[in-house]
């Protein structure tokens, strides 16, 4: 299911804009003026605060995108979509984690629960989730895409592990700390949140999949050449010389058989008439 009026997906992601955005900005102290330090990077260490840092800006562009677009084409109905789902696997991880394991594991260091922390946790991945089951085009997801997607996540934790050494930021979470568990451990575990990232970006892939057949949609192919057509009709237009050539040589032909005929033709009569005058003179 999908639906193509065009302002209702302006509007509902001009509001996740704003309102994730608000959220932030309250996670930094509010709207009243604030003087910002290095300290602040630290808030940008969460995953939490992160990606939902890339979703105020991500969904405000593509808004902005589609208002602006002129070309009514389905192929770019959206600005960058593969961000957009690698975005989406994002933070619909986070909002597993936060609703489902933050109570339960220890070692993780929540924000503080306030509202603006209810938005980024709870309605943010709820809402970037009914964006792409509404307002999306199904079947434009490949199968390979979940491999592509894990660049986020990567970008992530190599922005946090540089951090930490340049002494930008602190460790936002204590599984990462290399000092004190080691690199082996720490390595182990990112393997495992790379395989979960993956497991679920494959389960999004099989829904999007699914939803594109109930909805009729059909899947790009590589057997399909439409433009072959028209190449070949260039290359006929182009090179005009070879049927002319051709014509030429069969019109030159048929005149050959022609005069040939007209020449059998005017030797039988002229045998015919001296066969008869000569007859004449004999009798």
């Amino acid at each position: 299911m999908q639906v193509k009026i065009r302002i209702l997906s302006v509007i509902w992601k001009l509001i996740i804009a704003v309102m994730v955005g608000l959220a932030v900005i309250e996670q930094f102290g509010g709207l009243y003026p604030h003087v910002y330090s290095l300290d602040d990077l630290d808030k940008l260490a969460y995953l939490t605060i992160f990606l939902n840092v890339l979703v105020a800006v991500y969904f405000l562009i593509d808004a902005l995108w589609i208002l602006i677009r002129r070309r009514k084409d389905d192929k770019k109905h959206e600005w960058c979509l593969g961000f957009k789902h690698a975005l989406l696997i994002s933070i619909i991880s986070i909002g597993i984690i936060a609703n489902g394991l933050l109570p339960i594991v220890p070692f993780i260091q929540p924000i503080a629960l306030e509202q603006s922390s209810m938005v980024l946790m709870l309605y943010s991945p709820l809402m970037v989730v009914l964006d792409w089951l509404i307002f999306e085009k199904k079947g434009q997801m490949h199968v390979l895409s979940p491999l592509a997607w894990l660049a986020l996540p990567a970008l992530y934790f190599g922005l946090i592990f540089a951090g930490v050494r340049y002494s930008y930021i602190h460790l936002p979470y204590a599984p990462l700390d290399i000092q004190s568990l080691g690199t082996n451990q720490v390595g182990l575990a990112l393997i495992n949140i790379g395989v979960v990232f993956l497991t679920l970006g494959f389960i999004v892939f099989v829904i999007d999949s699914l939803l594109a057949a109930i909805g009729g949609t059909e899947r790009k192919t590589r057997h399909h050449h439409p433009r072959r057509h028209r190449s070949s009709f260039r290359r006929r237009r182009r090179h005009p010389s070879k049927s002319n050539s051709s014509s030429q040589n069969t019109n030159q032909a048929a005149n050959e058989t022609q005069n040939l005929d007209t020449q059998d033709d005017t030797a039988y009569g002229r045998d015919h008439y001296d066969e008869t005058f000569s007859g004449k003179r004999n009798v």
